[in-house]
């Protein structure tokens, strides 16, 4: 038996988070179609996205410089940030 199927708690997270990076991407498709519907360009779209990632992040360093590390490089992805540089240690102090 592999290590994996030995520990149904560590089965159960990688297949919660299947579901859920399935579920976001189809939640993209979605967004994707819907603002392509609504007419946005796709310059005015990434535009948009660009600004708002920049804002996103800029705050994130902020409570990242307060409540977790700020060794993250610029490019990482955010939800990546949030666990691994906000999330644990917050609740590493604990």
């Amino acid at each position: 038996m592999s290590e994996q199927t030995e520990n149904p708690k560590d089965l159960q997270d990688l297949m919660d988070q299947s579901y859920e990076d399935g579920v976001r991407a189809g939640l993209l498709r979605i967004l994707n179609e819907t603002v392509r519907q609504l007419g946005y360009s796709e310059e005015t779209k990434m535009a948009f996205w660009i600004e708002e990632r920049e804002a996103i992040k800029n705050k994130l360093k902020e409570v990242c410089a307060e409540f977790g590390k700020t060794n993250w490089p610029d490019d990482m992805y955010l939800p990546d940030v949030i666990e691994n540089y906000l999330f644990k240690p917050l609740t590493d102090k604990t």
